[in-house]
């Protein structure tokens, strides 16, 4: 249910990620009424991958809308399953934290994996730390290390740390194996995330969007 008055969407909400695609070309946003809420559930019935995406966000989160996991995983599987990176991503999130679903690791990395290769940081740096932690896997120092080189060279900042922190519990030979595997994997998928389909950092104060 949409609330009776006009609601605030912000693009970043910083302590949630989330991100909404844009036309790589784009040099403005667009207007208030391109991503008016009537304008957003016709696109996404109408089977556009990275609008779909953005309800799952919005579902997910309950901005602009009243919160509703099961509206969410609608939304995040149907944009998955067309192959968008970003919903692969939200809807392994939800699989990861059983919102909505029953909690099921090896799906959420099932999903992660699909984002990933298609140069999503964000799964990427997920997958790190899944194996950092042995979250629905076995602890896997050598995996982790692998996943945050691979998130980090793709331009994920926020993996430094745990690298920093993995690499030091590491011998020279885990080291050596794990940085090998990351330059394989990434010579396998030379293509980064183009990152212009998101706003994904604005430096003082994200734009607001008018839900109508």
């Amino acid at each position: 249910m949409r609330f009776p008055i006009p609601a605030v969407l912000v693009l970043v909400a910083a302590n949630m990620g989330l991100c909404i695609p844009v036309p790589a070309a784009a040099q403005t946003p667009p207007s208030l009424e391109e991503l008016s809420f009537s304008t957003l559930l016709r696109e996404a019935e109408g089977g556009d991958a990275n609008t779909q995406n953005i309800l799952g966000d919005m579902y997910s989160g309950g901005i602009g809308v009243a919160r509703d996991y099961a509206e969410a995983i609608k939304w995040y599987r149907q944009s998955a399953e067309q192959g968008n990176d970003r919903g692969q991503f939200g809807l392994a999130g939800m699989y990861a934290e059983g919102h909505g679903v029953f909690q099921n690791h090896a799906e959420a990395i099932r999903w992660y994996l699909l984002s990933a290769e298609q140069g999503n940081r964000d799964a990427q740096g997920m997958l790190g730390r899944m194996h950092d932690e042995g979250t629905g896997v076995a602890q896997d120092l050598v995996q982790a290390r692998m996943w945050y080189i691979i998130a980090g060279a793709n331009g994920k900042k926020d993996v430094k740390d745990a690298l920093e922190r993995v690499s030091g519990l590491m011998s020279e030979t885990q080291l050596d194996e794990s940085g090998k595997l990351a330059e394989e994997w990434m010579e396998k998928h030379p293509s980064s995330h183009p990152g212009g389909y998101y706003w994904e950092v604005w430096e003082d104060a994200p734009p607001p969007v008018i839900i109508r």
